[in-house]
């Protein structure tokens, strides 16, 4: 307890059932090239049970962090009738973490996006019934069109996205592991193998979406992959 703030009343008790994660390319110059996992920007979204007490316990811990700067660090700003607060970190930064964050709290929901300020827009946006052209698009209504309405857990991701960021993952796992002894055939990691380019890794054009139904009987999930067709 500090500044009259109890954590678990104020803060987790405040916090609903339902939780959205996504991640998105920043904004930034266009590039053919899929960004990894740790550059593209991040969303979450909270609902909440207990609007007043969350807003006065987000303060507090601003508060406590970082004092009287707290107002200095964050900027306000209005955008469709709801005030974000942005976090800037110290310029120059690719990790998407490192490049600050981002939240607003709107229609029952804590928002909070990292790196870029659009993802929570975008999530305002979608709040008012604006969808983005991203969402109106054929391939993307057809990944969608057979979720369920009663799905506890749904996913739904670019298939170019997924590949390329996997190989990036996949490239820098095995630099951090396979230095030592790499490529000696005697017990030490081999050396990493050239990463495929983009012509490559894009190749799988599509998306894939899936979901987890709670039933009676069990707990079932389906993930489907969405092919575009030449």
């Amino acid at each position: 307890r500090k500044r009259g703030l109890d954590l678990k009343r104020d803060l987790i008790d405040s916090l609903g059932d339902e939780v959205v994660g996504a991640c998105a390319p920043s904004t930034g110059p266009v590039t053919d090239a899929p960004l990894p996992w740790n550059r593209m920007d991040r969303l979450l979204a909270v609902s909440l049970v207990n609007v007043d007490a969350f807003t006065q316990a987000v303060g507090a811990l601003k508060q406590i962090a970082w004092g009287p700067a707290a107002d200095r660090l964050f900027t306000k700003r209005d955008f469709l009738g709801e005030s974000i607060y942005t976090f800037h970190a110290r310029p120059g930064t690719r990790d998407a973490m490192s490049r600050g964050f981002s939240y607003a709290i709107a229609n029952h929901t804590f928002l909070i996006g990292i790196g870029a300020p659009a993802m929570v827009e975008n999530a305002l946006q979608g709040m008012r019934d604006r969808e983005g052209a991203f969402w109106k698009r054929d391939d993307v209504k057809a990944a969608l069109a057979g979720m369920p309405s009663d799905a506890a857990w749904m996913q739904f991701a670019a298939l170019s996205m997924v590949h390329a960021s996997l190989f990036d993952m996949g490239e820098r796992v095995g630099g951090n592991t396979g230095r030592a002894g790499a490529g000696d055939g005697e017990g030490g990691q081999p050396d990493t193998p050239a990463k495929p380019d983009t012509a490559v890794t894009s190749l799988p054009s599509g998306m894939v979406a899936g979901h987890t139904v709670k039933t009676a009987d069990g707990i079932f999930s389906t993930v489907r992959i969405f092919y575009q067709q030449p």
